[in-house]
């Protein structure tokens, strides 16, 4: 009795292990998937059951299957990692990049100026400066190993890091120039307006000297408003005897011309004569020196004085003066003037109590330097 039921049961369970199909295919070509087989169960075959398990548990180009998924590089995507994504490579042209290599990795194909692509997983590097000068445009110098572009005076670096642009000083407003800017190719050239002269450190503008004499330019002008009188041009002598200068300074004969105010005929004690300079501009310097030479000869000679005036405050702040009969000969006056901020100057001649009161003046000019020698005449 005991051998016949051992018999049977060996019989049911090798019946049962010889009835399973084969597998069927895998739900995923990778990455990880399942596929099933069917096997009958029960005794002789009645009834069955599916069998599942795990397959194609593999990634492509580097990635690692780890709980039932691929993990992929950064550059990679997708559930087997089979697509390439273009990441943030520093210098690189947007779009020009492609996965590959052994090892897997990304590389850049085009790069940004001044840089060239390095290989699989390495970037874009700079150019060096054995090659082309680095890309630079002027100057290229290795430091700690790295190709560094400058640029030359009067130009500067832009934002790509290799080429220089010109740097305009004029609308930068950094030329120094006094008066007007003109920007060229790394430089800049300075110019004045008409009746100044360039000095010689190619930025300030002086005054040009008044002679007054033919062929000359003067920019000193007769007050428009504020005063009494005009100046007046003549040469040689004044036409009132006993009282002005017997000639000019400059050329020192009857042909050369100055300015004086004629006192006789209607003209009143205390009335005023003025002379403005220009505008000037202390940008480069803020002291100058005034020369003129002046004639005040008479017996009833009034007030010979000097004014600085800013915001058109006319006539000003006295900074020199000079009144009474100062004898036949031509003498020179020396003022220096400061300031700060744009200025004019005035010289002023005030009438005397007759028609002996002739003022005259010659050979205006301003150094832009303190004077020398400044006698106290301000009184």
């Amino acid at each position: 009795m005991k051998l016949r039921i051992i018999l049977v049961v060996t019989v049911l369970f090798a019946e049962t292990d010889a009835s399973c199909g084969g597998w069927r295919s895998c739900s995923s070509s990778c990455g990880g998937g399942q596929h099933e087989r069917t096997c009958d169960s029960g005794l002789f075959g009645w009834g069955s059951e599916t069998q599942s398990e795990a397959c194609n548990e593999f990634c492509y180009n580097g990635g690692y299957y780890s709980y039932s998924r691929c993990s992929c590089h950064p550059w990679r995507s997708g559930s087997c990692c089979e697509y390439c994504n273009h990441i943030s490579i520093a210098h690189c042209v947007p779009g020009r990049q492609e996965c590959g290599g052994s090892p897997d990795g990304i590389r850049c194909t085009e790069c940004d100026s001044p840089y060239q692509p390095a290989g699989f997983n390495n970037g874009c590097v700079r150019i060096p400066c054995s090659d082309r000068n680095g890309l630079c445009d002027h100057i290229c110098s290795t430091v700690s190993g790295v190709a560094q572009c400058a640029c030359n005076t009067g130009y500067r670096l832009a934002s790509n890091g290799y080429s220089c642009t010109d740097i305009d000083e004029c609308i930068e407003g950094t030329s120094g120039c006094e008066h007007n800017c003109t920007n060229n190719h790394g430089s800049y050239v300075c110019s004045c307006s008409s009746g100044f002269t360039l000095e010689a450190d190619n930025h300030s503008c002086n005054v040009e000297p008044c002679t007054f004499d033919p062929h000359t330019q003067c920019i000193w002008k007769d007050a428009p408003s504020g005063d009494d009188f005009d100046w007046t041009m003549t040469s040689g002598e004044t036409p009132s005897s006993g009282t002005g200068p017997s000639m000019d300074h400059t050329m020192k004969n009857n042909y050369g011309k100055y300015l004086y105010i004629e006192t006789s005929g209607s003209r009143k004690t205390g009335d005023r004569a003025w002379l403005v300079s220009p505008l000037l501009l202390p940008v480069s310097h803020p002291e100058r020196c005034l020369q003129f030479w002046y004639n005040m000869n008479g017996p009833t000679i009034g007030f010979l004085s000097v004014f600085k005036t800013r915001n058109g405050d006319a006539p000003g702040t006295k900074i020199w003066g000079m009144s009474g009969d100062q004898g036949p000969e031509w003498k020179v006056a020396s003022v220096t003037v400061a300031s700060a901020d744009q200025y004019q100057l005035i010289i002023e001649a005030v009438a005397g109590s007759s028609y002996f009161g002739d003022i005259a003046i010659d050979d205006i000019t301003m150094s832009p330097n303190p004077c020398k020698q400044e006698p106290n005449l301000v009184n």
